[in-house]
């Protein structure tokens, strides 16, 4: 089983690398990166790498080809709308490569009256994968 990880050079995505692998073998992990060169570390310590661009659905097809389970670290962009266009991005790219299984990482900030800028996208994501045929589990993380 192929599990990629985006944002896998970021604080937390290279979390998720380090503790997957201490689960399962290196060769079963993709770091999905979004500059290679920031990924040094963990092409010497064996990982594969792909790089990909949210924005992009042609470099996010390529990325998730062969792979079973995305675990979807979302980009650092503090705009709403980027940020589901980055997620439909990601859906579409799922879609296309029959990719079945999600792990989205969220924030503890979907109450709609939060005033956390990125409120909305919290509030969308659950709503959003709802309404796909995905297995996927929701992580929220906290301050």
């Amino acid at each position: 089983m192929k599990i990629a990880v985006t944002g896998a050079t970021g604080h937390l995505g290279s979390l998720v690398v380090k503790i997957l692998s201490e689960k399962i073998d290196k060769e079963d992990i993709v770091a999905l990166v979004h500059n290679e060169s920031h990924a040094k570390d963990l092409i010497k310590e064996g990982y594969e790498i792909r790089e990909i661009d949210f924005q992009n659905v042609s470099t996010l097809n390529t990325a998730l080809q062969n792979v079973d389970t995305l675990i979807y670290v979302a980009s650092k962009t503090y705009s709403v709308f980027d940020r589901v266009r980055e997620l439909e991005n990601v859906l579409s790219a799922m879609k296309e490569n029959h990719v079945a299984n999600l792990v989205a990482m969220s924030f503890i900030a979907d109450q709609e009256d939060n005033p956390f800028v990125m409120s909305p996208f919290y509030g969308y994501l659950p709503r959003r994968l709802a309404g796909t045929k995905l297995n996927y589990a929701i992580a929220k993380n906290s301050l």
